[in-house]
C-alpha cells in the first residue's frame, strides 16, 4: 500500500505497480487474511476474563452496559428506531426502513405458514 500527497506521486506508484510483480504471500500471513483467521482474532479481543469482570463490577460498568444497552433498545428498535435510522443516521431507505422490512418479511412467512397448513 502506498501513500501519495500528490497526482505526481501517484502516477508514479501506479506505474511501478503495474511494472513490478508483488512478493509472494507466505502461508503464515495468507492464514491471517483468512476469515477463520479474522474470526479467531475477534474471539480473542473479546474474552473477557474473571478478573476484567470483577472489576467492572466493582467500578460499576455492568450498570452502565445495562443502562446503554436499555437506551439504544429504546431509542434504536422498532419503529422508532427507523426514523433514527433514516434521518439522523442519513441510512436513507435501505438502512432506515429495517423494522418496517422485518414485519413484511415476518407477515409473509406467516401467509406461506397458513397457505401450506390449509392445503
Amino acid at each position: 500500500c502506498f501513500m501519495y500527497r500528490s497526482k505526481l506521486e501517484f502516477i508514479s506508484y501506479l506505474r511501478y505497480a503495474f511494472d513490478y510483480e508483488p512478493t509472494p504471500l507466505t502461508s503464515e500471513l495468507a492464514h491471517k487474511l483468512t476469515w477463520d483467521a479474522a474470526t479467531q482474532r475477534l474471539m480473542d479481543a473479546s474474552i473477557i476474563t474473571r478478573r476484567d469482570a470483577e472489576r467492572r463490577n466493582r467500578i460499576g460498568g455492568t450498570k452502565s452496559d445495562e443502562r446503554a444497552a436499555k437506551f439504544l433498545r429504546d431509542n434504536l428498535s422498532g419503529s422508532k428506531g427507523d426514523f433514527v435510522r433514516t434521518y439522523l443516521f442519513g441510512g436513507g431507505r435501505t438502512f432506515g426502513e429495517q423494522f418496517q422490512y422485518s414485519l413484511k418479511i415476518s407477515k409473509s412467512q406467516n401467509d406461506i405458514q397458513r397457505r401450506v397448513l390449509v392445503h
